[in-house]
């Protein structure tokens, strides 16, 4: 629904949050333990995935997305943090873009399941390989 009712300033915010989240490195191996670095990214990682729902004129549905991207934050964190680094992150991000851009929210359905899967087969990984060192 958002890339169906956005418009040019819509699409000039989806590029800007793109950007921004282009320009902020995540903070893997040591960095990671760096809490700003760690808070930086997570906002520019939040506000990319937050403006590609923000045109959505279905208040309810866009308060359900909010709400599952919070209680999946906590998750994205131990994923920056414990995993040495995510190499598809930066493509599947540029493929949420050029989608949103295209409005084929098809595609970009697609893109960000296998970009929320690949988040949770990292999490599921590291926990595997390193049972003494849960995130909780």
């Amino acid at each position: 629904m958002s890339f169906e009712a956005g418009g040019t300033d819509w699409e000039g915010d989806v590029i800007s949050a793109h950007h921004i989240l282009s320009r902020t490195p995540a903070p893997h191996g040591p960095k990671a333990l760096d809490e700003h670095a760690l808070d930086t990214w997570a906002e520019a990682h939040s506000a990319f995935h937050d403006v590609l729902f923000a045109a959505c004129p279905n208040q309810r549905l866009l308060k359900i997305v909010r709400q599952l991207a919070e209680e999946a934050a906590m998750y994205r964190r131990w994923s920056v943090a414990l995993v040495l680094s995510n190499p598809r992150a930066d493509s599947e991000h540029r493929q949420l873009l050029d989608s949103a851009l295209a409005g084929d929210w098809e595609r970009a359905g697609e893109v960000l399941r296998t970009h929320i899967e690949h988040t949770l087969e990292m999490l599921s990984n590291y926990v595997e390989a390193h049972p003494d060192q849960q995130p909780i």
